[in-house]
């Protein structure tokens, strides 16, 4: 494998030849070319998630991202702050959303931007979800320009969680005392 030069032929080739881990060997022994080699129609997913959590820089990981239109789930991933948010403005797993919101305070600043972002639309789910979704990002929702029928909505489907002072500081944020 390792004297096989990469080009379109080859890895078409190695991909209907080999097994999956010979294919990945062969991918990262030549990263530079398969990079140089990948167009919309050499483009594989499969190839894309595996190398994703490979040692490799983050420039050909975005290179190989700009392929895909496929959800891509980033939970449970090493994936580095920047192939992270290009996962979720451009590849966005809908499903991973609820696991983003319960773990907002062990993300980024530019992580929980995006989550507090995207919670604000989808103030729903946070709804359905609170009891996982995190205390700060609760705060921060009740704290932020959302309306305040969705501060509201939000504080009601806490109150059954909420001490009277809790409760009292909660309508303090949204700003329904005096």
């Amino acid at each position: 494998i390792n004297s096989v030069r990469m080009n379109k032929e080859s890895l078409k080739f190695i991909r209907g030849n080999y097994n999956p881990a010979v294919l990945l060997y062969y991918i990262l022994h030549n990263i530079e070319k398969y990079v140089e080699n990948i167009d919309e129609d050499t483009f594989s997913q499969e190839e894309l998630v595996m190398l994703l959590s490979e040692d490799i820089s983050d420039d050909i990981k975005l290179k190989l991202l700009s392929f895909s239109n496929e959800s891509i789930s980033i939970i449970d991933s090493n994936y580095s702050d920047s192939i992270k948010l290009y996962i979720l403005n451009n590849n966005l797993n809908k499903t991973d959303m609820v696991a983003l919101y319960k773990s907002y305070e062990t993300q980024s600043k530019e992580i929980q931007e995006f989550i507090f972002k995207y919670a604000g639309n989808d103030y729903k789910v946070i709804i359905n979800q609170i009891n996982n979704v995190s205390t700060d990002l609760k705060n921060r929702l009740l704290e932020s320009s959302l309306s305040l029928e969705k501060k509201i909505e939000i504080f009601i489907a806490m109150a059954d969680n909420l001490s009277c002072e809790q409760a009292i500081t909660m309508l303090n944020k949204i700003g329904l005392t005096e």
